[in-house]
């Protein structure tokens, strides 16, 4: 079955926000290890870090957890939501003296796979799994109000929920749900950089969807407002001596100039959002290959596809021919960073295959225009 591919690259970005740690016991380290490596693109070095992890109970559902991240990442959405499901079912077993963590853990992958299930046509209304994520996290919240790892969960859970109801037609409602993450993402306790960095990712990605329901809702006024506290929430979280988190920071930038770009108020800005977004994305791609952020080829192509069309809109044909073959050339980029990817990525590069019709276009009009 395959998956709505605009769904698909949402949860992309979502899957890899969600994680945030902080007070590590060995099995955290090494999670935490884990999710690094997921940032960089190195999937199957991931999964080998879980493989290492510990058995206990608590860290066989994380383990699970994180398994279906991995796998969900590289296209392989059979073995996600059976990794899904067997965290959930090993968390429920620690119903009775389950701690905060375990519930967080629990509910974290039950948002997870309600929306994996949702995108892939599994399950058309994912509702009664978002409902039950959101009684365990306020449970776990109850059990540590001051714990800013649960915090970051649960603001990623409810992005994850407000995006399934913003593509169901419900926006109204999925307004609540970003209003309610950007809610939880103020609870800044300092324990864990990459918790920090999560909780700003968290309200960044809220305003920005909560930008484009105002765009396309006609309010462009209150849409670069939201746009703007988006770049706020990343400009006002400072993480020194953590570059990964850094990194991840300046992606969720890029990320935000690319959907401002798609929702500009007027067309000058728009070129240059986009073209903003894909510098820094390059100079996040600059870095050695294990210190790259791999999130950044899927922000770049999207960016370098969106200026193609603003060129093509305008007449300019050969422009935008170029920029859609470099789209291309960053996916076969992405592709062989990560090989296992390549089926997900192969999707995304079919949607820079309008170059295939601007190459007829530019062939039919060469005698009518002295350009071509």
């Amino acid at each position: 079955m395959k998956p709505n591919l605009w769904l698909a690259v949402t949860l992309t970005s979502l899957l890899i926000q969600g994680a945030a740690f902080c007070e590590l016991t060995h099995d955290e380290k090494n999670l935490e290890d884990c999710w690094n490596l997921i940032d960089r693109g190195q999937f199957k070095s991931a999964l080998t870090v879980l493989k290492e992890t510990s058995n206990t109970s608590e860290a066989q559902a994380e383990k699970q957890m994180m398994s279906g991240v991995v796998y969900g990442l590289i296209g392989d959405q059979k073995h996600s939501t059976a990794c899904y499901k067997r965290a959930i079912k090993q968390s429920a077993a620690l119903s009775g003296n389950q701690s905060a963590r375990a519930k967080s853990t629990r509910a974290f992958t039950l948002a997870k796979l309600a929306y994996a299930d949702f995108i892939y046509g599994y399950d058309k209304n994912p509702s009664r799994k978002f409902q039950e994520a959101e009684t365990l996290f306020e449970s776990a919240i109850n059990d540590e109000p001051q714990s800013e790892e649960i915090a970051a969960r649960y603001g990623n859970s409810l992005l994850l929920w407000g995006s399934y109801l913003d593509q169901t037609g419900a926006a109204t409602a999925a307004q609540e749900k970003y209003d309610k993450a950007i809610e939880l993402s103020r609870l800044n306790t300092k324990n864990s950089s990459r918790a920090r960095a999560t909780s700003a990712i968290n309200a960044a990605t809220a305003y920005r969807k909560k930008a484009r329901l105002d765009y396309l809702s006609g309010r462009k006024n209150l849409s670069a407002k939201n746009f703007e506290q988006a770049m706020n929430a990343l400009h006002n979280m400072s993480i020194a001596g953590d570059q990964n988190s850094s990194d991840r920071l300046a992606q969720a930038e890029a990320e935000v100039l690319l959907w401002r770009g798609r929702y500009p108020t007027n067309s000058d800005q728009s070129k240059n959002d986009y073209q903003s977004s894909i510098e820094k994305c390059d100079l996040l791609l600059a870095r050695p290959l294990e210190n790259r952020n791999y999130l950044c080829f899927d922000t770049k192509g999207q960016a370098l596809d969106g200026i193609a069309r603003i060129e093509s809109q305008a007449k300019n044909f050969l422009t935008a021919r170029q920029f859609y073959e470099k789209s291309v050339a960053n996916y076969d980029l992405a592709i062989s960073t990560a090989p296992e990817r390549k089926q997900f990525i192969q999707s995304r590069k079919q949607s820079s295959s309008e170059l295939k019709y601007l190459n007829k276009f530019i062939k039919y009009t060469s005698s009518l225009k002295p350009e071509y």
